[in-house]
């Protein structure tokens, strides 16, 4: 120690403790969670503001991740 003084303090770990713990803690997280959902809302409003109309859009959303479903695109036989 600085001034030479070399006797440890023994403490109660509940007083040892470095934070409060409890409401504080609690007003935090619970502060922090609703500005999540905040801007989660606000995220999802944003989208569907941005999002084109159904009649923009263009293809079958049915075969837009099947690229092979289109009649007649069958690979040919190498025999």
């Amino acid at each position: 120690m600085a001034n030479g003084d070399d006797r440890q303090v023994e403490l109660n770990p509940d007083r040892a403790r470095q934070g409060r713990p409890g409401w504080p803690v609690l007003r935090v997280l619970i502060a922090g969670l609703v500005l999540v959902m905040i801007v989660w809302g606000l995220v999802e409003i944003y989208g569907a503001y941005i999002a084109p109309p159904a009649s923009e859009q263009v293809g079958d959303p049915a075969t837009v991740n099947r690229p092979n479903a289109v009649e007649g695109n069958v690979p040919a036989d190498n025999n």
